[in-house]
């Protein structure tokens, strides 16, 4: 099955539940570095897009996009140079009283320089509204595509404006 027929999957389901998008949505453009902890790999940066999409019922719809080259590390070492990186998926939000739970199902598209893996992810997350301006996001996640990954995230968020925000986060995995 082809990612874009996979992405079909995922969004129609979603618009016909809800129609109304709220407030908490955003669209991020990233300035991305990639740092792998294997040493004699460089560090490179490059552009990233992403997005959450949120509806009045909890549902909200997810895309990220990465265009930074770099090298695996870990188990494929010297096996993957990745090209870019692509994500698409659906979720779930509950408000609680200590902040915002979620989980997300993505599908996941890896371009390496050997081959293109497809596969999905399952992800749990957690947000906190820390004061007016200041938000702390961290998410697990499990991805398998050709090869299979723990995936970490953490985030925080300062508001400029309502409009605008700096965002310091960092993502791994295993």
């Amino acid at each position: 099955m082809t990612f874009f027929m996979r992405l079909q999957g995922v969004l129609l389901p979603t618009l016909l539940l809800s129609n109304n998008i709220v407030a908490d949505s955003e669209v991020s453009i990233v300035y991305s570095v990639a740092n792998p902890d294997y040493k004699p790999f460089e560090s490179t940066g490059g552009y990233a897009i992403s997005g959450q999409f949120y509806f009045d019922n909890g549902l909200f719809l997810s895309g990220y996009f990465n265009e930074t080259d770099f090298k695996a590390s870990g188990p494929y070492v010297g096996n993957v140079d990745v090209e870019s990186w692509a994500e698409l998926g659906v979720g779930f939000s509950f408000d609680h009283e200590i902040g915002k739970f979620y989980s997300l199902i993505t599908v996941e598209s890896i371009d390496t320089a050997q081959k293109v893996y497809d596969g999905y992810g399952v992800h749990i997350g957690y947000v906190k509204n820390l004061t007016h301006n200041w938000k702390a996001v961290a998410q697990a996640g499990y991805l398998d595509t050709d090869f299979d990954d723990w995936q970490l995230m953490g985030k925080i968020d300062y508001a400029l404006s309502d409009v605008f925000s700096l965002t310091l986060g960092i993502q791994g995995l295993r």
